[in-house]
């Protein structure tokens, strides 16, 4: 029969690939004959309605799984919170010093002088635009600073001279007036106690004014030979302006008391004329002195510069040039693009001949050695992120947060942060993008009643006006309730106290009540 049955079944095969039913029955009748092929048929029948009988038959109670209820997960508050308070964001890889080199003119690249990937040290020239007319105007301005500061020198050796000429000049012309025309008319003039030898008319003014101008001389004589050397040199021809004018008022006092006179004998008439004379003549010296030393003062005003008691109109001369100068200068160094800082050309944009516009970025350095990850948080999580969270980097390694921003960014409405990495334990790439986990700060110690933290809400069940979270009972398998605070809720999770942190609770309370039988799958 299983001989049969075996030919059966591979004549089946064959002819319903290639052969209708009918065809197949027919060869298979002549093949073994009809009692025999009856045979068969009905062996296999019986074959086929036990197998079926044993697959589709209903199982006993024995065999059927045993339903203890509803499957829940469970973990520990501490877990659950730190899982909870991780933040998982995208970042951006950048140098913790980098800067981009900008365009300040417009105009052909003529010179490059470093390459992409090159070594680049801060103050270096990185390339230049065409700056030809540039540096003719700073050679120009240049130059006419020279001539106005090599004039300036000149003027100033020069209206130095004229200041000490008129200087010494009036010293000369007042002792000449004093000494040599009036002494005709006092008794021992150049004493302390000179007396006038012709009528006073009761004045004794000229008297005290003889002897004063014998101090006034002295004085001045001394300082004569200090003129040229004298950074004070405008106070001193200031000095010898009153001296000089307080002789010019002794002369001209002096000139009204010898006109009074009356001469009693034609030699005494013919003597005090000679003597008027001369002393006129030492008036309109003394008047010379005094115009001279006015125009050297103002000489001296226009040419020296204030903190010298000028008034600065030469200074104000060389600080235009000087301005000009620099105006220059700032307007070829527009032409010259240099590295800001030390570092290495990540992006280098251009090349020799090439034609750029004003403000457009040409390079990227930055310091390669020293990275950091920028990333942007919204600020319902601003309260959960300090400075000193670990940071678990994509890849393997970790960051530590260094930096939170007090406000939003104005572009990305946003709270910036920033993450320093070891690079010994990365293999990060400036520039790139990385996926990042800011881990919580965790405190030592159990979670006391005081204590807060955060957990899903999902894993809280509120019920007759209180708050729980579920433990389950490891002999009875049903769930028991422990009541907990309620603080702060942010976002999908919510601020708890009162529970230890050890405790194993119900990730998801969401359709379970207190009392209820569970199955636990997973913890």
């Amino acid at each position: 029969m299983l001989y049969h049955l075996k030919k059966i079944v591979a004549k089946m095969l064959y002819f319903t690939r290639n052969l209708k039913l009918v065809n197949f029955i027919i060869v298979l009748v002549q093949d073994l004959g009809l009692k025999k092929f009856m045979g068969a048929l009905a062996g296999g029948i019986l074959v086929g309605v036990i197998i079926f009988s044993v697959a589709f038959s209903p199982k006993t109670p024995e065999e059927l799984p045993q339903s203890n209820g509803k499957p829940v997960t469970l973990k520990t508050v501490n877990d659950l919170s730190v899982e909870n308070d991780s933040l998982s964001l995208i970042g951006t890889v950048t140098s913790v010093h980098e800067a981009t080199v900008y365009t300040e003119a417009s105009g052909i690249i003529t010179h490059l002088s470093y390459t992409l990937g090159d070594a680049i040290p801060r103050g270096a020239v990185l390339a230049e635009i065409e700056n030809s007319h540039e540096r003719a105007l700073v050679l120009s301005a240049r130059a006419t600073l020279e001539q106005v500061e090599s004039g300036y020198a000149r003027d100033l050796t020069d209206v130095y001279a004229q200041a000490s000429q008129a200087y010494q000049q009036a010293f000369t012309r007042a002792s000449d007036a004093v000494f040599g025309k009036t002494d005709a008319f006092f008794s021992a003039p150049r004493t302390s106690a000179p007396q006038l030898n012709i009528s006073s008319f009761g004045d004794s003014t000229l008297e005290k004014d003889r002897a004063r101008i014998n101090d006034i001389l002295s004085l001045w004589e001394g300082k004569l030979s200090s003129i040229y050397a004298s950074e004070d040199i405008v106070n001193l021809l200031e000095e010898a302006h009153r001296d000089t004018y307080f002789i010019k008022l002794f002369l001209d006092h002096l000139a009204t008391i010898v006109n009074r006179q009356t001469p009693g004998t034609p030699q005494t008439e013919a003597t005090l004329e000679a003597e008027k004379s001369a002393l006129f003549s030492a008036r309109s010296n003394v008047d010379a002195s005094l115009l001279a030393i006015t125009s050297a003062i103002n000489e001296l005003s226009q040419t020296l510069p204030k903190n010298s008691g000028g008034t600065g109109e030469s200074e104000a001369k060389i600080a235009i040039a000087e301005a000009s100068l620099a105006s220059a200068l700032s307007t070829l160094q527009k032409t010259i693009m240099r590295a800001p800082i030390s570092g290495t050309i990540n992006a280098l944009d251009i090349k020799v001949g090439d034609f750029v516009n004003t403000f457009t970025p040409v390079a990227t350095i930055a310091n390669n050695e020293m990275l950091e990850i920028v990333t942007f948080i919204s600020p319902e999580d601003k309260d959960h992120i300090v400075h000193g969270n670990v940071v678990e980097i994509e890849g393997g390694g970790y960051g530590v947060v260094t930096k939170v921003a007090p406000a939003l960014n104005p572009t990305t409405k946003k709270i910036e942060v920033r993450i320093a990495v070891n690079d010994d334990d990365t293999a990060l790439i400036n520039g790139s993008t990385v996926r990042i986990v800011i881990l919580p700060t965790l405190s030592d110690g159990p979670v006391t009643a005081k204590a807060e933290i955060h957990i899903p809400l999902e894993a809280l069940k509120l019920e007759n006006g209180g708050a729980y979270v579920f433990s389950v009972d490891e002999t009875t398998h049903k769930l028991q309730g422990h009541s907990v605070s309620l603080n702060q809720i942010t976002g999908n999770s919510v601020s708890v106290s009162g529970i230890d942190k050890t405790l194993l609770i119900v990730t998801d309370a969401r359709g379970l009540s207190e009392g209820e039988q569970v199955e636990v799958t997973q913890k």
